[in-house]
């Protein structure tokens, strides 16, 4: 499990680079002079553009060296983020950040491959130590940027962004382990039977859906707690935000948990439990003008049960056909942050209309159509 480990802060890196703008975006609203509304942009950008690259770039880790394609990314996300750093531009803000999000792929490229270095009776707990430092590399990134934000600005957000990129290149050069890849694999072969795979897999079409739709609610919290949480009654500050983040450790606790409640039931019955905990925690939101700390409660709520989300249907996914599940992975991640990039739009859009009510409706909705479409999973519970 070394290496599993290993793998694991890999992921955090590389996952982090996403994150790091969602606890300043109001620091960057005022210092662009742009609304609500349009620096909600910049993380629906961000998550639109990781989903292009899991569409055209994860599948090459199916055909060339996985440790060189990890570092070419970063090399080019290291180079995005320090120009945004010195940026003064929001239209270049804008475009740099596309880059930002199709070269943060890394662990989409790694967790598919995990699964080859363990036996079949701990895959399950191997996806959840990924998923935990995946977790993880969220939870520091917002933790990290809210704090340089508050303090330093949000530029120094970006150069920090572009010393960790060098440091997870190097990390990666001596930890991670090369393989040679199968160069007989076609490109274009490789993106059109990834198309084929969503045509013709029922069940990889079910874990799409559900993923798009869970992610899609929790990002659109993202997507407008900064706004919601910096206005009347709570008036918190960009640390003050990203100190909010703390609600992930809650999806660190757990992931390694519902590993192994999935290899014990079924990913579906994992899927179906998270849409439950999600309709649980969007009822809480209703009553998050009384208290920051009920805002918090239905945050780790809202997390555990994206993190039941990804761990069971990537599981899910992963079972189809182990021969593709690069491809597999590149199809569900894709409509996952799909959800995650228009979710993002949608919760900066209602938050600034409607408010929390605005996030309830959208989020409740979600969370019920994830419910009824893994309801026999929920029912029947145990595996077969």
């Amino acid at each position: 499990m070394r290496l599993i480990y290993l793998m694991s802060m890999i992921c955090a890196f590389c996952v982090a680079n996403i994150y790091y703008s969602q606890p300043i975006l109001m620091i960057l609203a005022k210092s662009f002079g742009v609304t609500q509304a349009q620096i909600g942009n910049i993380p629906t950008i961000v998550q639109l553009s990781y989903a292009v690259g899991l569409l055209f770039l994860v599948p090459l880790g199916d055909k060339v060296n996985r440790k060189r394609l990890l570092q070419i990314l970063l090399f080019i996300n290291l180079i995005a983020s320090f120009i945004i750093a010195i940026s003064e531009s929001f239209l270049l803000l804008e475009v740099l950040n596309f880059f930002i999000g199709i070269t943060s792929i890394g662990a989409q490229i790694i967790i598919p491959a995990a699964p080859s270095y363990v036996d079949k009776k701990n895959r399950g707990k191997a996806i959840g130590i990924l998923l935990s430092g995946l977790v993880t590399g969220i939870l520091v990134a917002r933790l990290l940027s809210g704090y340089i934000g508050e303090i330093w600005g949000w530029r120094a957000v970006f150069f920090v962004a572009s010393f960790i990129d060098i440091g997870s290149i190097l990390f990666i050069s001596f930890n991670f382990p090369a393989n040679k890849g199968n160069h007989q694999l076609n490109y274009k072969m490789l993106i059109k039977s990834t198309c084929s795979l969503f045509l013709h897999e029922k069940e990889l079409r079910r874990s799409c859906l559900s993923g798009f739709l869970i992610f899609g609610a929790y990002s659109a919290l993202w997507g407008s707690v900064a706004y919601l949480t910096s206005s009347t009654p709570f008036f918190l500050t960009s640390y003050e935000v990203g100190l909010l983040g703390l609600s992930g450790i809650a999806g660190i606790i757990v992931a390694p948990y519902i590993g192994r409640m999935a290899d014990i039931y079924t990913p579906g019955f994992v899927v179906a439990v998270g849409g439950v905990i999600s309709l649980l925690g969007f009822c809480v939101m209703y009553f998050s003008v009384w208290s920051i700390m009920i805002v918090l409660t239905f945050m780790i709520l809202l997390d555990v049960s994206a993190r039941h989300s990804v761990i069971g249907n990537q599981l899910r996914v992963f079972s189809l056909n182990e021969s593709a599940r690069g491809r597999l992975n590149t199809a569900f991640m894709t409509a996952y942050f799909l959800g995650g990039a228009l979710g993002t739009k949608a919760g900066s859009i209602l938050g600034e209309l409607y408010g929390w009510g605005g996030l309830v409706l959208l989020g409740s909705i979600a969370s019920v159509v994830t419910i009824i479409l893994n309801r026999k999973d929920f029912l029947s519970m145990y595996k077969k």
